[in-house]
């Protein structure tokens, strides 16, 4: 449920909750992931922008209302975005369900008007430029999406394969080589497990993304990391 008016999200205090008890979730960071369940958080150097799409979700209920603006999620994610502008700092953007189509059944995974509102902030000419890379789930697939009006320099969205076989897809994890300094992504590393039973799981190496596709290979070491357009 969509809480606009209120401090805190029931169901969402109780999420942070349990993860401040078994201290996975930093509690300087409570207040505005109880309103809306987004936080901002600093890993490996790195500025993270965790944000909540599961309201944009054509699947979240109750459909209507349809506030303009969720939580103010938007206004936050832009606010964000112009600090670090102005600080001249990268920021990678992480959620769930990601924009655009879902590639199984090609139904649309978000409302239009919040992607139109999503698209409208991250191809911002100047916000775009510091977002270093855009990382989503929820599709149980390795992809990655292109978006054509992001600026030059924009970071790529990529999106990840699960740990749940639910879909009776092997379980697989990844580990993402970035520039600490830069903010860029460098490259990815798959690992999977084959579901035959065993426990616990015996993970092997996938595949190398810049050693799977010389072509991306290429375009990244010419922009110095994986950014929107050496996908293109």
């Amino acid at each position: 449920r969509v809480t606009n008016g209120s401090a805190a999200n029931p169901w969402l205090s109780y999420v942070a909750d349990r993860m401040g008890a078994s201290n996975a979730f930093p509690r300087s960071r409570l207040p505005s992931y109880i309103h809306g369940g987004f936080f901002e958080t600093n890993v490996g150097g790195l500025m993270v922008l965790s944000i909540n799409t599961i309201m944009y979700s054509v699947l979240h209920t109750p459909a209507e209302p349809r506030p303009a603006d969720p939580f103010g999620q938007f206004a936050w994610l832009r606010e964000r975005l112009e600090a670090a502008a102005r600080m001249q700092e990268r920021v990678w953007i992480v959620g769930h369900i990601p924009p655009g189509m879902e590639t199984y059944g090609y139904q649309p995974l978000w409302h239009a008007q919040y992607v139109g509102e999503y698209l409208d902030i991250v191809q911002d000419a100047r916000l775009g430029q510091v977002i270093g890379a855009q990382l989503f789930g929820h599709v149980h697939a390795d992809e990655f999406r292109y978006l054509p009006d992001a600026p030059a320099g924009a970071g790529p969205i990529w999106l990840t394969g699960a740990l749940s076989p639910v879909y009776r897809s092997n379980p697989s994890f990844r580990l993402v080589e970035y520039d600490a300094s830069s903010g860029r992504l460098l490259n990815i590393q798959v690992y999977y497990a084959e579901m035959q039973g065993v426990s616990p799981p015996e993970w092997r190496f996938g595949y190398d993304l810049l050693g799977a596709y010389p072509a991306l290979r290429d375009a990244a070491e010419a922009r110095g990391g994986l950014t929107n357009d050496a996908f293109r």
